[in-house]
């Protein structure tokens, strides 16, 4: 996720929806991730000692409001100002731009793209008790930028390249080697991994229209062209057979639900205008509001796969979008971020807001949606992380340097647990 409303750590979201034209400055190193500023009226927050359990409810919610969570500390690690680190879905490593801020045009895959060859990439593993260098023993390859999800094995890059193509690698977590998934003369961006280890990104002619393509496992790919306008860039599902697609067309964005089957991809008649706007950028900052889909074994699909957490640019907040239904469902005002909770014993969302990282019960699992509660005064934001034990990893400002972010694992606990 980009920070910038998704960009900027979504930090200028709220500003940017509250009119449908988005104005575009060149990123610039130490852009501060203070989502709306930095919170006001009352104490500043202060991070538990490892282990103490915080965020009992609030008064006044339902007891379904309950979440008892723990935090561990993790360390900071540098950025670009500009780009959120992306994370391995277990948990144990995450990938950082650093240096100088790409370009617009090299961050929305843009013609006329100029290679960052002064931004790198940083890896580290955070498996343990705090954010740990790894020395990789394979340069990453200068101008590479970050992309939008990891696997175990290693996380996405994409090279803009001197000539106007763009490629779209994987670079192992642990060595740096990267193996190229799509390369050659096009224009090739915006890749996802879904749950499955299918390669999804859009794929255009330099000035051309965008398609969406699947890259399965095996390498077999599947191409499909947007019934009008241009396709911005895909959403990985939770479920590997369904694959949401961001679209530009005539004077608007809209999102399509489409359908694989036999690793073939297939248009389905659920779509929605999201936005009276066709500007790349507010399609750039709904895609990145989007968490990296949660793996699932096969028959523990759930309803709640069918959903998706997803930036309403209309309503300037986030929403659960059904992909069955086409309709979506609000979220708290003001939010700019969430990903669903881990823990089934828990059903909800957990959100950032501009000021801090609240808990919303219920929304998008069919039962009635309860009040926020605010588990910490800090504007993280939440990634969901495999694991014995439901957790996430939160990502949010550094209270003392522009340029380094916070990593803080935070562990729910089991109803007959919490304090």
């Amino acid at each position: 996720m980009r920070l910038g409303p998704a960009i900027a750590l979504l930090a200028v979201v709220l500003p940017v929806l509250g009119g449908c034209v988005t104005e575009r400055r060149e990123p610039a190193r130490g852009v501060r991730v203070t989502p709306g500023g930095a919170a006001t009226g009352g104490p500043a927050p202060v991070m538990p000692r490892e282990g103490e359990p915080i965020a009992r409810p609030a008064r006044g919610v339902t007891t379904s409001a309950a979440v008892g969570v723990t935090f561990v500390p993790l360390g900071v690690v540098a950025y670009d100002g500009q780009t959120l680190p992306i994370m391995s879905p277990d948990g144990r490593f995450l990938a950082a731009q650093q240096g100088e801020a790409p370009q617009w045009a090299a961050i929305l895959g843009e013609d006329g793209a100029v290679p960052p060859v002064r931004s790198s990439i940083g890896v580290y593993q955070i498996s343990g008790t705090s954010a740990r260098p790894l020395a990789q023993a394979s340069a990453l390859p200068a101008g590479a930028v970050l992309g939008r999800s990891a696997d175990a094995l290693g996380f996405l890059i994409e090279l803009p390249r001197e000539d106007g193509s763009r490629w779209i690698g994987h670079a192992n977590w642990l060595t740096g080697q990267v193996s190229w998934l799509a390369a050659g003369e096009r224009v090739s961006a915006h890749g996802v991994l879904a749950a499955d280890g299918a390669l999804l990104f859009t794929r255009r002619e330099p000035g051309g229209p965008g398609r969406i393509v699947r890259r399965a496992p095996g390498g077999a790919e599947s191409e499909l062209t947007a019934p009008e306008g241009s396709y911005f860039a895909p959403i990985a599902a939770d479920d590997p057979g369904v694959v949401y697609a961001l679209r530009l067309v005539g004077g608007g964005l809209a999102i399509d639900v489409l359908r694989v089957r036999r690793d073939v991809l297939e248009r389905t008649p659920v779509s929605r205008l999201l936005h009276p706007s066709d500007d790349a950028l507010l399609a750039h900052q709904v895609m990145l509001s989007v968490p990296a889909p949660t793996a699932r074994a096969p028959g523990t699909s759930t309803r709640a796969d069918d959903t998706l957490a997803l930036l309403n640019p209309a309503r300037a907040r986030m929403s659960v979008w059904d992909g069955v239904s086409g309709s979506l469902e609000s979220l708290a005002p003001g939010t700019i971020a969430a990903v669903r909770s881990p823990d089934p014993s828990s059903p909800g969302y957990f959100c950032t807001t501009a000021r801090e990282l609240v808990f919303v019960p219920k929304v998008g699992t069919g039962g009635p949606t309860g009040a926020p509660v605010v588990i910490i005064g800090t504007p993280y934001v939440p990634r969901a992380a495999r694991g014995e034990t439901p957790h996430l990893v939160l990502i949010g400002p550094s209270r003392s340097d522009p340029d380094r972010l916070e990593i803080v694992r935070m562990i729910l606990s089991a109803p007959d647990e919490r304090p």
